[in-house]
């Protein structure tokens, strides 16, 4: 179960970054952050 929750959060967070790409300046603020 825990596993498969890890799978799918992973999979939300690539969509949410692929929508991020999308938004050159927002991008490049959230890899300044991280």
């Amino acid at each position: 179960l825990h596993l498969t929750l890890a799978i799918s959060n992973i999979s939300v967070l690539h969509r949410v970054v692929e929508k991020i790409k999308q938004m050159p300046d927002i991008y490049s603020v959230q890899r300044v952050i991280n």
